[in-house]
């Protein structure tokens, strides 16, 4: 019997220190669920923070593009303008749309997961109306690029308006040069936006500009007839000739030749892409290298 009394007694000392462990347990991962749960919530405060943020940055670059450009306002509306932006106070959903909030919900959601569908919108949708749509599409629907999956989400809209306005077109370069197609106006939306975009431009064409910066003797125009004219009376005698010669289509078309080659290899500055979101990105711009920039090394004759 005193066996059995020592044994029931070692059994109940056990069974209350394996209790005392588990609930020693049990409050340690209550508090770290505790802890979780504000770090979830403050990680969401701050992401919603920067979403607003980045929705007020928009809207003041649109404000500053529309000055610049002279499009509407004066400058002191667009200063009103901005500091309205600035004072923005942002309102839940749900207390503005009520019992609405969970089909725009649905809506939204469906908008990010059909990309084909967004791109058809935009491509057969009123042209007035496609810069004010751009604009919604890539605050409200994208998060204006913040997070990762929101990025992944228009370059997927990005490839679908590819295949829809650039596959088959005939003038590409055109095309892109107005500025005005949808696919022109996401990716200019998309990489106003992304600080990530103008680290990478900036290092990725330093050298590139710093060259055509230093070597200015002739212009880089992709129109040689455009190029021609720049060229005071005595150089555009001594580069191309004169106009009713033989030799002067010939070293026009040299000349041509020579630009895009030039222009092919300042465009081939970076061997590796530190974003990854510019892996698969075509090379975009805006037609500027025409504007006054000029280099050496040419030979026409």
């Amino acid at each position: 019997m005193g066996l059995k009394r020592g044994s029931t007694g070692s059994l109940r000392a056990e069974l209350a220190q394996i209790a005392s462990r588990l609930r020693r347990e049990h409050l340690f991962v209550d508090s770290e669920k505790r802890e979780l749960q504000r770090l979830n919530e403050r990680v969401q405060r701050l992401v919603e923070r920067l979403q607003h943020l980045s929705w007020i940055w928009r809207h003041q670059r649109n404000a500053l593009d529309a000055l610049v450009l002279g499009r509407e306002g004066s400058p002191a509306s667009c200063c009103q303008r901005l500091n309205a932006l600035e004072a923005a106070c942002f309102v839940d959903s749900y207390r503005a749309l009520g019992a609405h909030d969970n089909a725009y919900a649905v809506l939204l959601r469906g908008l990010r997961q059909e990309p084909a569908l967004v791109a058809v919108c935009l491509v057969r949708g009123p042209s007035e109306s496609l810069r004010a749509a751009v604009d919604i599409l890539v605050s409200c629907v994208y998060g204006c690029g913040t997070l990762p999956e929101d990025q992944s989400l228009v370059l997927g809209l990005l490839r679908e308006l590819m295949v829809l306005q650039l596959e088959g077109c005939d003038n590409v370069r055109r095309l892109l040069q107005h500025g005005s197609c949808a696919f022109s106006r996401v990716y200019k939306a998309f990489t106003e936006g992304l600080p990530g975009a103008q680290l990478f431009l900036t290092s990725a064409l330093r050298s590139a500009l710093i060259q055509v910066l230093v070597d200015d003797d002739l212009y880089l125009d992709i129109d040689p007839s455009k190029a021609v004219v720049r060229f005071p009376a005595e150089e555009r005698l001594r580069h191309f000739g004169s106009r009713d010669s033989a030799d002067y289509a010939r070293r026009l078309g040299a000349y041509r030749s020579w630009t895009l080659e030039r222009l092919a290899r300042l465009a081939q500055v970076s061997g590796s892409c530190p974003f990854p979101f510019f892996l698969w990105s075509p090379h975009y711009g805006k037609g500027r290298w025409g504007l006054g920039l000029r280099t050496r090394g040419l030979h026409l004759s």
